[in-house]
């Protein structure tokens, strides 16, 4: 269960989710608005970041030389693939 969490997160960049939440609440800051009142929006382009990140993953596994993706969703393989 354990290895297949990691598989997981793994999969799922964590990089992604930074690149769209920083500039929001880099945005939420520098207008001084309150976070608590736009939690929800930031909630939205959070699931926006990872479900765009999965679809790009699935698109780019349909090619069979795609090795990054390929990589990141079997990585014990790794070793084979290079």
């Amino acid at each position: 269960m354990i290895l297949s969490m990691s598989n997981g997160f793994r999969l799922l960049r964590i990089e992604y989710l930074f690149s769209v939440l920083v500039p929001c609440l880099l945005s939420v800051y520098l207008n001084e608005y309150e976070i608590t009142s736009h939690i929800w929006i930031l909630a939205g382009f959070a699931f926006y970041a990872i479900t765009g990140n999965t679809l790009n993953d699935v698109i780019d596994m349909k090619d069979p030389d795609e090795i990054e993706t390929l990589r990141k969703k079997n990585p014990s393989e790794s070793l084979l693939l290079d």
